[in-house]
């Protein structure tokens, strides 16, 4: 018999399937088969484990094929009806002003239906329920994979923490390092980029940017890069220092930094979020007549009305529950070793605030 022949032969002789892990553990190929799909009712935590540990003793692994078909097969069972939870987990009471929670909560909620998940919230936040209780609660309800969300802190809640190697994890942050997840979030600085370059294009030659001090310093600086690259490729003449400022820029302190910063800079556009687009023409100045004006984050209700980018909150939530369940489906919990972070770019849209 040649070479190939021979590793042909041999491969298919010591090939090791579920059954041989069932008959080497003492148990049933359905258990197994549970196992290898990270436990459930029938199958203990400590016989899965004990299963999954002689299946890499023995060097098994899996078919393709089978893997996918059984895949399609549980996705179309789950369709007839919701059978499995994922949490979505917010560290600040429920109700808090402007949190976004719900918003991004209701952009993951059809992808995860579509794969046989409920999106279910739960609020860690003063008067609700402990993190010992809320995993008491995911355990009996079978839980795997946890979506989080906190953009607004560089750690999680050291006060009470939760068992990370228990479930897979995604969060909606890029600033949270404490622990270091892989991390979702919409690429800021990419739309900030964008924006200079979309004024840039319709003739704009002073092009400034307005950002709150805080906010750049939760996604990783990413203002200071987008102005670095932008001064990179501006003549010294056209340059303007961006403004970044403490507080709210609707408040007086904002306004004032607002105003200031606008007659000693003279720009012919600006870059701004929120408030600053009704600021700037409370101050006196005209949009687009006196000054450009781009949103780095649009609303969908300001389509058409303001230029700008749109983040595509869509993709996020089922890039989200995708990675989540994938990590679910090959058994991946705890804090990674490598984690990843993921943005997603949104696109620009034209508005009625920059010349034509």
């Amino acid at each position: 018999m040649d070479t190939a022949g021979w590793i042909y032969c041999h491969s298919v002789s010591k090939r090791v399937t579920m059954q041989t892990i069932a008959d080497a553990c003492g148990v049933s190929r359905n258990a197994v088969s549970i196992a290898m799909r990270g436990g459930g009712k029938g199958v203990s935590t400590a016989t899965a484990d004990r299963i999954r540990a002689k299946a890499e003793e023995l060097g098994y692994i899996p078919d393709p094929e089978l893997s996918r078909l059984a895949r399609k097969l549980g996705s179309s069972r789950k369709h007839e009806g919701v059978r499995a939870e994922i949490p979505f987990v917010v560290p600040i009471p429920e109700g808090c002003p402007d949190d976004g929670s719900h918003f991004f909560m209701d952009m993951c909620r059809p992808f995860a239906l579509k794969q046989g998940y409920k999106v279910t919230p739960y609020f860690t936040g003063l008067n609700h329920y402990s993190v010992a209780r809320v995993q008491q609660i995911w355990e009996s309800r079978g839980v795997k994979g946890v979506l989080l969300f906190n953009p607004f802190d560089t750690e999680w809640d050291h006060t009470e923490q939760f068992e990370w190697d228990r479930f897979s994890w995604i969060i909606f942050s890029e600033s949270v390092h404490d622990p270091l997840l892989h991390r979702m979030n919409w690429d800021f600085r990419s739309a900030l980029d964008t924006c200079f370059f979309q004024l840039q294009q319709k003739g704009y030659q002073r092009v400034g940017m307005v950002l709150q001090k805080r906010y750049d310093e939760l996604v990783g600086h990413a203002g200071l890069a987008a102005d670095a690259i932008h001064r990179d490729r501006t003549p010294t003449k056209d340059q303007v220092s961006w403004l970044r400022h403490l507080g709210l820029i609707g408040a007086e302190e904002g306004r004032n930094a607002l105003r200031a910063w606008l007659k000693k800079e003279k720009p012919d556009a600006v870059i701004g979020h929120g408030a600053c687009k009704d600021v700037i023409q409370q101050l006196g100045y005209r949009i687009p007549e006196d000054i450009g004006f781009a949103d780095w984050r649009l609303d969908q209700d300001m389509v058409g009305e303001v230029a700008g980018i749109l983040p595509s909150f869509a993709s996020m939530g089922r890039i989200a529950v995708d990675l989540l369940l994938s990590q679910v489906e090959h058994q991946i919990t705890g804090i990674p070793e490598h984690p990843v972070l993921t943005l997603i770019e949104g696109h620009w849209v034209e508005g009625q605030t920059t010349v034509s």
